[in-house]
């Protein structure tokens, strides 16, 4: 009777012990999976944020006619008309601290040291008399 002799394959030079013919093994390409999701899921937040960055550097003919994600040559231009705006309203709110809870403390500081001597700015940064403090709304 002749005898069957079952030979077990020779791992491939290189490759990880417990691995078939050089893969990886199955945990590794399990990994694999929530790897791909989070990856997915950063390309969907951070591709509007990107949009918006190349958007302001178009002007409003570009804006539309060209390429999405091509920048434009309308930046100068819309940097000027937004310092421009409201003669420079926006870098007067840019200046002024966010009314949120990590800046509270900050906010009261301020109130009692304006309170104190009586004065308050107003949205145009000129100061004028004033009793309360923190009048406008954040």
């Amino acid at each position: 009777m002749s005898s069957l002799a079952v030979s077990q394959a020779e791992p491939v030079a290189g490759a990880a012990p417990g691995t078939a013919q050089g893969r990886p093994p199955l945990r590794r390409r399990i990994a694999l999976i929530p790897t791909v999701t989070l990856l997915l899921g950063a390309i969907y937040c951070l591709l509007p944020v990107a949009w918006v960055v190349i958007a302001a550097t178009k002007s409003g003919r570009e804006l539309f006619s060209t390429f999405t994600f091509l920048p434009g040559t309308g930046f100068v231009d819309n940097f000027q008309d937004l310092s421009a705006y409201r003669d420079g309203v926006y870098w007067s709110w840019m200046a002024t601290p966010p009314c949120t809870p990590g800046s509270a403390p900050c906010c009261r500081r301020a109130c009692r040291r304006s309170a104190a001597t009586g004065w308050r700015s107003t949205a145009s940064g000129a100061a004028e008399r004033s009793s309360t403090c923190c009048s406008r709304v954040c």
